[in-house]
């Protein structure tokens, strides 16, 4: 199961990479460290080095980044200054390593939501703001401009 798993996902970052050129992995998870906070897991900005090459560092720690457009959107973040460190145990794991930034010319993000976040009465709005996110973050950085 597990190498059907990481063969499809490889096979799509790939597919991504020759369709558009440029891709977002969202590996998402919950964590119990910080119940009030999502969690940004890059490496300190490793899985993103192909978004920090085209965009800078604006991209990645920047009021317009993903986790700043999550903070935007009424999602409380850390790290809540974006330029600091990651949470150290949770700051990416495998699969943001492994399909990040390196062989299949996407970027990944992990995301660690924290218990509020993903209660039934806030599941919703938790959605809701994380699309929000997806959305203005694919206009800024994995569109062109027409």
């Amino acid at each position: 199961m597990y190498d059907a798993y990481r063969d499809t996902l490889a096979g799509y970052c790939r597919e991504v990479r020759k369709t558009y050129g440029r891709g977002l992995l969202l590996d998402v998870h919950g964590q119990g460290a910080m119940r009030d906070a999502v969690i940004r897991g890059t490496k300190d900005g490793k899985t993103v080095a192909l978004l920090r090459q085209r965009f800078g560092e604006k991209a990645h720690t920047g009021p317009d980044s993903f986790f700043g457009l999550l903070a935007r959107n009424g999602c409380k973040v850390f790290p809540a200054n974006l330029a600091d460190k990651e949470y150290a145990s949770l700051n990416g794991g495998n699969i943001v390593q492994t399909y990040g930034g390196g062989d299949f010319g996407i970027d990944a993000i992990q995301l660690e939501f924290g218990g509020d976040y993903r209660t039934e009465a806030r599941q919703a709005a938790t959605a809701a703001a994380v699309a929000a996110a997806v959305e203005r973050f694919a206009a800024l950085y994995l569109t062109d401009a027409e």
